[in-house]
Order: C-alpha cells, then sequence, then structure tokens
C-alpha cells in the first residue's frame, strides 16, 4: 500500500512539474494580429527619418568636400579619362561615371524646364539644372557615402533615393531658381555621365545645396 502511495505521489509531483513548466515556457504562443502588426511597423524602415539625418550628418557636411566643378568640366573637355580616374564613381559592371562636385557659377538663364550655370570666365553654360521632379538614383550613389551592403533590403536602399529626391525638390531647386540671372551662386551636387554618348557637357547636376 505505502508503494501504489509513493508511486502516486511521484506521478502527481511529475504532472505538476510538467504542467507548470508548460505554463511557463508555451511550445506554440498566439500572438495577436494587433500585436504582429505593431512589432512589424517597429521594425520597419524609416526612410524619411534617415534621410534627415544623413542630410544634416553626412551629405551637408560632405560638400566642403567635393570635386571642384571647374576641374571636373576642365577635364572632361580636354581629358575625360583623367576626369574620370581622378574622380568619377562607378558601380558593379555599368559604364555610368558619377561625380559629387561643388563650386562657384554665374546663373545664365533660368526658366520653367532648366537653370543654366557658367562655372568659368568665358560665359558659356557648363552645368544644367533641371527643374522638375528628380528621379533616379544620381545622388544617392553619385556622394559616395552610401553602401548598399549596410541596408537589409534593396526596397530600403531605393527608398532612400525616394527621400533624397522629394527634399531636393522641395528645398534646394525652389532656392536656385529664385535667383536672377547674373547671380553668383555657391552650390554642390551630383552628376551622372554616359561615357559613350557624344558631349559630355553641359553636365547634368542635380544640386543638393546652394547659397544664397
Amino acid at each position: 500500500m505505502a508503494r501504489a502511495w509513493k508511486r502516486l505521489l511521484v506521478a502527481v509531483g511529475l504532472f505538476v512539474i510538467v504542467g507548470v513548466f508548460i505554463w511557463r515556457f508555451p511550445p506554440v504562443r498566439f500572438i495577436s494580429r494587433t500585436h504582429a502588426a505593431a512589432q512589424a511597423a517597429a521594425r520597419a524602415f524609416d526612410a524619411g527619418r534617415f534621410v534627415t539625418e544623413f542630410w544634416t550628418n553626412q551629405l551637408l557636411p560632405a560638400c566642403s568636400r567635393a570635386a571642384d566643378v571647374r576641374v571636373v568640366v576642365e577635364l572632361l573637355r580636354t581629358n575625360p579619362p583623367e576626369a574620370e580616374k581622378k574622380y568619377a564613381r562607378k558601380f558593379g559592371l555599368g559604364q555610368k561615371w558619377y561625380f559629387f562636385v561643388c563650386g562657384l557659377a554665374k546663373v545664365v538663364s533660368v526658366d520653367r524646364g532648366e537653370i543654366l550655370l557658367c562655372v568659368d570666365e568665358d560665359g558659356k553654360p557648363e552645368v544644367k539644372v533641371e527643374c522638375g521632379p528628380v528621379f533616379g538614383n544620381t545622388v544617392r550613389d553619385g556622394c559616395g557615402l552610401l553602401d548598399v551592403s549596410k541596408f537589409p533590403n534593396s526596397q530600403d536602399f531605393n527608398m532612400i533615393s525616394l527621400e533624397i529626391n522629394r527634399r531636393i525638390e522641395a528645398e534646394v531647386l525652389p532656392r536656385l531658381a529664385s535667383n536672377m540671372p547674373g547671380a553668383v551662386v555657391k552650390f554642390a551636387g551630383c552628376t551622372e555621365i554616359d561615357p559613350s554618348e557624344p558631349g559630355l557637357l553641359p553636365l547634368k547636376v542635380i544640386p543638393v545645396w546652394v547659397e544664397p
């Protein structure tokens, strides 16, 4: 009889221990859709916030280190391979050259479609800025400050371009367009060149900083 009671007590004890363990560490956890959505939102990449911090802390400070636009223009005019060697960035198997440039320029003309700038003494426009919507990855890739391998997926990396372009449309292009012909401005921006196409000038620059 004593043995039977002992076995019963052992069985009950094991049952209690297993029950407590399962309660404390359930093999299956059920998460509500609301909670799951909240977790996903918390992990989501905030491109707008990222670009705001990137713009202030990295892109604008880098403008002072960009290549002198006059030097780049002169090399593209006289020795394009040297311009590529010294100042261009290239990505993967693509043939395009990306430049990050800065300098002084005189406003030659301003209209709804484009702004023409002269960076030397001949009075001819060597830089063209299109006033319409900004598309593509010229600034993201041309500035040389962002590494795609640092981002978990390509969608996040593409969202950065979208937010950068929106900021340029909202803040930089209107400031440049407010200048009258003859005004002298300081600027920095990125350009993308296909060396296989005839005529490398004028540079089609997307500005990221303009003064005044």
